[in-house]
């Protein structure tokens, strides 16, 4: 037999609902996405961009690793690297798309999309209309016609946003400290304009991505360092503490 409360005249005259489920009916929760972590770190200057993403796959923000070597970096074009992290799930159906839309342009075209484009393209495809949006976030990092380096943003909200310098994922914000005290001068009261070496880039993001991990367990194993020149992509890789569960 329904129990009301205390008070409750009219079950269909008020917004109270009944201590007992209505005609049986439960209600349930479950998440349609795992968060599989993932950190992305961007940078560029004038002549280079480097883009970084650790390698450590975990689930839910717990101590379970699915995989200790996963490559969340994907290159969509000779100047252009995409880094996704996020529900991994999400992150594959994702660049699988991009990578077929660009395949097929460069076929039908014989020409490779630009930076700009390329960006384009990802908002495009990253707010489509769908149940429910992509539980990613990534980085675009590369160099325009000018031979510029560029890093586009494009989170889970509707938005592409352009930075020198970002990081994103499960450890960004204590990234993104490292960044803005060491590039940006946000610690210094200067008026220094923004102007880096590759070299001291380099040094930046490896300090950054060693020191992190004592502070968040989601990040580990080891980080891959994509440099973009107009000369090519260099490919390096970062070892970090490896934890096994």
């Amino acid at each position: 037999m329904m129990m009301y409360k205390a008070g409750m005249k009219d079950f269909w005259g008020t917004n109270e609902l009944p201590d007992e489920p209505f005609f049986g009916i439960k209600q349930t929760h479950f998440k349609t996405q795992e968060y599989n972590g993932g950190t992305i770190v961007a940078l560029a200057c004038n002549g280079f961009a480097i883009i970084a993403g650790d390698a450590r796959l975990n689930r839910d923000k717990a101590n379970y690793i699915h995989n200790h070597n996963q490559n969340k970096i994907f290159q969509l074009a000779g100047n252009c690297i995409l880094g996704s992290a996020g529900c991994w799930t999400d992150v594959l159906t994702f660049t699988s798309l991009v990578e077929n839309y660009t395949a097929r342009f460069r076929r039908n075209h014989a020409d490779m999309l630009s930076l700009g484009d390329i960006a384009k393209m990802l908002s495009f495809f990253m707010y489509p209309r769908r149940p429910s949006p992509y539980c990613i976030t990534n980085l675009v990092a590369g160099l325009n016609e000018k031979g510029e380096g560029i890093v586009y943003s494009l989170g889970n909200q509707i938005y592409c946003q352009k930075w020198a310098y970002k990081a994103t994922g499960s450890a960004g914000a204590s990234v993104q400290k490292i960044l803005d005290s060491r590039i940006g001068l946000t610690s210094l009261e200067l008026d220094v304009p923004w102007e880096i070496s590759e070299e001291r880039a380099m040094d930046i993001i490896t300090d950054a991505f060693t020191s992190v991990p004592e502070r968040d367990t989601i990040l580990g194993d080891s980080v891959t360092i994509n440099t973009i020149t107009e000369t090519g992509i260099t490919v390096s890789l970062l070892k970090l503490r490896e934890d096994i569960y």
